[in-house]
């Protein structure tokens, strides 16, 4: 290596020369050679200084550009020329050296014009050339030149050189200079050629602001959905705290407004990213997943934190990243009767050859119920006209049955294979489902010239309303008997069983006068209150009318149990107690058990001649449960199969 140096100083009205050391050679180690030459007179010169640098775009897509403030114009190794200066500047109690944008380019300049002329020596003009690069009050100035083949000569060891020369170091540690400007250029044959020239003054809108070394420097890389998360890269470094990980706060502003954030260090390695150097090191990437919710358009942001002095946060900017999700449609939904029949087709496009989990839900008078999920693997032609190339085996079929009339909307959602919290709406359909009228016969009882109807009849379509019930009554002769169109309104809990939310007035009843004994067919219809076509025949049932004769004259509860009491008799065996039972329905169930009808009745005898007075039956049966229980009582006749049974009874337990 070798060098030369040279002071100068000017007056304030010309730059010229008023003093100047002689050159004087020294031989070092590396051949380092160290030379101070007198400075030309000055002259008139105009110099272009060469732009700066503004921020370094990344030319592979999505990166936005590196957010770093301008704070140098040096290359790597002049900064650690110029960081080594300050460093001895320091440590002799001296102020440091501001870089100047004009000073940089004229030392610059002259570099490369000794690395093509292969000659080390000081810049005759720089005089003339420095009142119009950045320094135009310099009243003095020094230049440092240098050359070098030794490829592990770097900007410390160059300054440690120029320090074993006292005119070298003597420039380094003048008092006077302020200001520096630096240039290494690099020859065809591979040797360096540098220079550093200190001034004592320069215009301030061309020194490079040390303080803007204080803010961190980084860039946004990359913003990829995943899933229901983003993939966010990038890096980012403070030179205050050189190698050590600072922190970046990352924001997703989804389409709806809200803001979410978190913070990621920046610490893992990145080898590509050209800005960290061996003075930063190469652990300032980062790599966060941030959660996602919400189709649309997120905006993904990022701002590094500062680390060390100052308290400039700079922001890197946003990504734009698009949640998207399955695509498919609810096609159709048909009614027959109460069963619902729904179709369509869905795909994920994360995963088109895996089946697709679809949701359907049925909101009706009643709410809103989830019905079965259902997998959408059938064949349907509609997928791959849709998304060409997925194929048809994409389809879906359910069928379900509603037990609520009215009006119905289903409901088809999927969600993505990669991002089970992001679901997509597949449509509705609308339908109406209507029930036909429903009702029972509950009880037919008779005397010797009547049959009792009793029974529950309503419109499950609109329950809130009265049916109408059309009763016949066919005789052992074959007469029919049509009593007028009965109102279904009266109270009856039977119809509570299958319709709980319905109430109870929905019973029906009405007497028959009959005038032969046998069995008859009772029969009754129950008509629908919003489609006549919807009118429901209930099971018929079959009552024997006979001269048997009795009563069941009372039910009371005893202790938990039911007594029963009354009589029977048949005419035809008028000293013969006649069979009998008591059936208790409950709600343990039903029980049945025989009854004696031999308990004495002295008023049976006054009034059937004869008869005696043992036709009376008083017996305690078990219950079938707390609660309501039905007691009904049957008589039969003694030389035949005909049966009586009375009028029932309810009591509570």
């Amino acid at each position: 290596m070798s060098a030369h140096a040279r002071l100068h100083r000017l007056c304030p009205s010309r730059a010229v020369l008023s003093r100047f050391v002689r050159p004087v050679s020294v031989g070092l180690a590396i051949g380092l050679a160290v030379s101070v030459a007198s400075a030309p007179s000055a002259g008139a010169s105009t110099v272009v200084w060469a732009p700066v640098a503004t921020a370094v775009p990344v030319p592979s897509a999505p990166s936005l550009a590196v957010v770093a403030p301008v704070t140098t114009a040096l290359s790597p190794s002049d900064q650690l020329v110029l960081s080594s200066l300050n460093t001895q500047r320091s440590a002799a109690g001296l102020g440091t050296l501001t870089e100047v944008k004009g000073i940089d380019t004229e030392s610059m300049n002259w570099s490369r014009s000794m690395a093509t002329a292969g000659q080390l020596s000081h810049d005759a003009l720089a005089s003339t050339e420095l009142p119009t690069s950045g320094a135009p009050a310099a009243t003095v100035y020094g230049e440092n030149v240098a050359s070098w083949v030794d490829s592990t000569v770097d900007g410390s060891a160059l300054v440690a050189k120029y320090l074993t020369n006292a005119t070298n170091s003597a420039n380094i540690l003048n008092p006077a200079f302020k200001y520096v400007g630096i240039g290494t250029a690099t020859a065809a044959d591979g040797s360096n050629w540098s220079t550093t020239t200190f001034v004592d003054s320069a215009d301030p809108t061309q020194t490079y602001d040390p303080a803007l070394q204080s803010i961190p420097v980084g860039q946004l890389n990359s913003a990829t959905l995943v899933g229901s998360t983003v993939q966010v890269t990038g890096w980012g470094y403070d030179l205050d705290t050189a190698t050590s990980p600072i922190q970046v706060q990352l924001t997703d502003t989804a389409p709806s407004g809200v803001v979410t954030s978190s913070t990621v260090t920046a610490g893992t390695t990145r080898t590509d990213v050209t800005q960290l150097t061996a003075t930063t090191g190469t652990s300032h990437g980062f790599t966060a997943t941030m959660p996602v919710s919400g189709r649309g358009v997120h905006q993904i942001c990022a701002t590094l934190v500062n680390a060390g002095a100052g308290s400039t946060n700079p922001a890197l900017g946003c990504l734009p990243v698009e949640v998207t999700g399955p695509y498919g449609s609810l096609d159709t939904a048909d009614v027959t009767s109460t069963a619902v029949t729904v179709t369509g087709w869905a795909v994920d496009p994360d995963a088109p050859s895996s089946a697709t989990t679809v949701t359907l839900t049925d909101q009706n008078a009643q709410g809103t119920v989830t019905l079965p999920t259902v997998t959408a693997d059938q064949a349907d032609p509609n997928v791959d006209a849709a998304i060409p190339g997925v194929g048809s085996g994409h389809g879906f079929v359910s069928t379900f049955s509603s037990q609520v009339p009215g009006a119905h909307t289903v409901c088809a959602t999927t969600s993505s294979v990669a991002a089970p919290t992001l679901t997509k709406a597949l449509g509705c359909r609308t339908f109406s489902v209507r029930y036909p009228a429903a009702g029972a016969i509950g009880v037919v009882s008779s005397t010797t010239s009547s049959l009792t109807v009793n029974g529950w009849a309503l419109d499950p379509n609109v329950v809130s309303q009265s049916s109408m019930v059309q009763v016949t009554v066919t005789s052992p002769s074959g007469q029919v008997i049509t009593p007028a169109l009965l109102t279904a309104g009266g109270v009856s809990a039977d119809s509570l069983v299958q319709f709980p939310s319905a109430g109870s007035s929905h019973g029906f009843g009405v007497t028959v006068p009959t005038t032969e004994f046998g069995v008859y067919r009772v029969c009754a219809v129950a008509n629908s209150l919003v489609d006549p076509s919807a009118s429901t025949s209930l099971p018929c049932q079959s009552a024997t009318i006979t001269n048997l004769q009795g009563w069941f004259d009372s039910a009371t509860v005893v202790s938990g149990s039911i007594r029963v009491r009354g009589w029977g008799l048949d005419p035809a065996h008028l000293t013969t107690s006649v069979p009998a039972w008591v059936t208790v329905t409950g709600p343990s169930g039903t029980k049945t058990q025989a009854l004696a009808t031999n308990v004495s009745r002295p008023d049976i005898g006054t009034a059937y001649p004869g008869a005696g007075n043992l036709h009376g039956f008083d017996s305690t049966v078990p219950s079938a449960g707390v609660g309501v229980n039905k007691v009904c009582v049957t008589e039969q006749a003694v030389g035949n199969s005909t049966t009586r049974m009375f009028p029932c009874i309810n009591v509570t337990v």
